[in-house]
């Protein structure tokens, strides 16, 4: 025997908020006007609070700003491998020693959770002309939206995962042949 169960489905928004919120929330969001104002939503542990007991709260509570992140600092790693940075007429490049004064682009890096201010000049050198793996390549995600700046630095190939696994095979087809 078979048991049928009816269930109502509900849509999300009636499962989230109780009614009253919803259509508050739906009415600011729904708005024609471009400056549609959220601030007129008052959350429920504000509602009797004075102004000055409102700013004691919002003063102790934690915050975070993206000012404050520091990222990887690529110029100052640039300087220490050697590269030197020039300024000239508005344009800026990078040379080193080690290219007998050949002249490599400088990218102006502005990482994407840094203030307004920051930025880096980078040595950029093409992976092909790179032989010594001393310069740097921007490197964008599958969208083109973001980009990583990556070394050209050499690894050494049993330094790695797979370079240890070869290692391994190596050292066990030695050690079979002996037997």
């Amino acid at each position: 025997m078979y048991l049928k169960i009816h269930i109502k489905k509900k849509t999300i928004n009636q499962i989230t908020m109780p009614r009253k919120q919803k259509s508050k929330m739906k009415a600011l969001f729904e708005s024609k006007d471009e400056t549609y104002k959220l601030h007129n939503y008052t959350p429920y542990w504000y509602a009797d609070m004075s102004e000055e007991e409102r700013r004691e709260y919002s003063e102790k509570l934690p915050r975070t700003f993206a000012s404050d992140n520091v990222p990887y600092n690529y110029e100052k790693e640039a300087k220490n491998k050697g590269w030197q940075l020039h300024t000239e007429n508005q344009e800026v490049y990078y040379t080193h020693p080690k290219y007998n004064g050949e002249r490599f682009n400088a990218i102006h890096f502005k990482p994407h959770n840094t203030s307004k201010e920051y930025y880096q000049y980078i040595p950029y050198v093409p992976r092909n002309k790179d032989v010594l793996g001393l310069g740097y390549i921007l490197v964008s995600n599958s969208d083109g939206t973001y980009c990583k700046v990556k070394s050209n630095e050499w690894t050494e190939l049993f330094d790695t995962r797979r370079g240890q696994r070869i290692l391994k095979k190596r050292y066990m087809r030695e050690k079979n042949k002996t037997k």
